[in-house]
């Protein structure tokens, strides 16, 4: 993995192939026989078609109880309140994520400079959230 990159001396290529999210076993022995290959597709092929527009206004509503929780967080001052919000801000803003890049494949969104911003704030948000996460879970108890 990555982890090996260090030892290695000289350049380094990472090759990213865009497949269309089918059949990434294909070319495997697996994939030969038709039989088990019909039979591990629902494992190994990823699926299409799926709408994730239903998931916006949930998406929506998740940020709304962030942001008011936060709120009431300031004036409570609970770390474990903290920890709870850290974790729903990583699961809804991974979920903004994949809903933004699903868009932006789609063809939804056609202007790149917001689509550009709504997946950077959602990296941005994760990992503010992260960053929150160990920063409660590793402080140095004095």
């Amino acid at each position: 993995g990555l982890a090996a990159a260090a030892a290695v001396r000289g350049p380094l290529a990472i090759v990213v192939v865009h497949n269309d999210g089918g059949r990434i076993f294909e070319r495997l022995p697996l994939g030969r026989d038709e039989a088990l290959a019909q039979a591990c597709e629902q494992f190994f092929v990823a699926p299409h078609g799926r709408s994730l527009d239903g998931l916006a206004k949930w998406l929506m509503v998740g940020a709304l109880v962030l942001m008011i929780g936060g709120i009431v967080n300031v004036f409570v001052g609970s770390s474990v309140g903290m920890m709870v919000f850290s974790v729903m801000a990583i699961g809804i803003f991974s979920a903004y994520m994949l809903y933004d890049l699903k868009r932006i494949v789609d063809g939804g969104e056609t202007n790149y400079i917001s689509a550009t911003l709504a997946l950077y704030l959602d990296i941005i948000n994760v990992f503010q959230s992260l960053l929150a996460l160990l920063g409660i879970l590793g402080g140095e108890s004095d």
